[in-house]
Formats: C-alpha cells, structure tokens, sequence
C-alpha cells in the first residue's frame, strides 16, 4: 500500500459524534495513524443508527459511525482515573496532533489543555473543532451540526419555494467543519517544520 503525505504523523483523538471524528477520519486518509480515543460508554455515533434508521427505515451496517472513524485504531480509556490519565499522557508524549471537539471548557476542566499537553510536548499541534471559536460570547456554548448551518444561512439554500429553513442531511455542517480542521491541521505541521513548534488550532463552523 502506497504511504500517504501524513504518514508518520499520529494523531490522538477525543471526538463523538461527526466533526470531530471527520477530521480524524480525513488525516487518516492522507496516511496519519490515528488512535480514537473513547470512554466505556462509547462515541454516541455508534448508536445513531438507531436514531436514522427508526426514521429512514434503514437497517443493518452504522454507515454513520464507520464512515466518520475509517483508518482509525480504537482504545477505551478512562480520564478520570489515575491509570487512564497516564496511557492518556504517555499518548500524547508521541504524537504529532491531539484533536478534539469538545467544548473549550471541557478539556481544561480535565486537565489536557493545551498549555498543559503544550508543556509537555511542545511540537504538538493542539486541534479543537469547537462551535463557536475559542474566544467571543458563545466560546463556551454547545453547537450541533444544525445550529452552525442555521446561523451561516445553509438551511435556506433547500427546500421549497416559501417552506422554512431546511435541515440537510446528513450532517453537511459537520462535514465541512471537519473537513475545514483537517485541512488546518495539515497547515499547521507545515509550519511546525518551518518553526519547530507546535501551536494551538482554532477551527470552527458548526459543533
């Protein structure tokens, strides 16, 4: 198999859901090794074909889940305990990026932010695909897919003459945001080459 442009790049990952996990998903196609982590209960996306296919009818395979963590290895991990935290930090000590998409209280609350994982690695780029930015009166609010395309005004792109707002399935806000994080993940191991450092990455359009 023909090695991609990341390849060599690892990336730790703490993401659920779509956007988080898409960016992951997009430095594992370009050839990151990228190691999901998840807590015993799991990404809530494993279940949300249950949610889709109760209303689309649809059955068997979670194409939601696989197709928002291919290339990826799985380990479950818990950061509350002692233990957990020191495989959490022994991950980090290796890798070139820790991505996330929590909200940007969540990680300090936990004790891996980035001034801490920065200390301790500092050629690590430190990637969270927040809602709102890191900094302005919503930073610290909680965003899905729809309240990012409902606020840039993509839900009045479709749909029928004089309808509402429309919801686009599946999930194009996230798609895009994911898309958008990976691509200044790739920015920033650039100019970690040129500068030997690592840096902070705020990447946004929707939660």
């Amino acid at each position: 198999m023909t090695a991609g442009p990341l390849d060599g790049v690892r990336v730790v990952e703490i993401t659920m859901f779509q956007q988080g996990p898409v960016a992951g998903m997009r430095l594992g196609d370009l050839g990151a090794d990228v190691i999901k982590i998840e807590a015993k209960t799991g990404d809530p996306g494993r279940g949300f074909m249950k949610i889709i296919g109760a209303m689309a009818g649809l059955q068997g395979r979670n194409y939601y889940f696989e197709h928002n963590n291919r290339n990826k290895r799985s380990i479950v991990l818990d950061l509350k305990s002692k233990k957990g935290m020191e495989v959490f930090l022994k991950l980090i000590d290796t890798a070139d990026v820790f991505l996330n998409n929590m909200s940007i209280e969540a990680p300090i609350k936990l004790g891996i932010g980035p001034d801490i994982l920065l200390a301790r690695n500092s050629r690590l780029i430190y990637a969270q695909a927040s809602g709102w930015g890191r900094n302005g009166p919503d930073a610290n609010e909680l965003s899905f897919d729809y309240t990012g395309i409902a606020r840039t005004g993509m839900m009045m792109s479709c749909g029928e003459r004089g309808t509402p707002p429309t919801q686009i399935l599946p999930g194009i806000g996230d798609e895009i945001g994911g898309l958008i994080c990976a691509w200044g993940v790739t920015a920033a191991l650039y100019a970690r080459e040129r500068t030997g450092k690592g840096q902070v990455g705020r990447y946004f359009l929707d939660g």
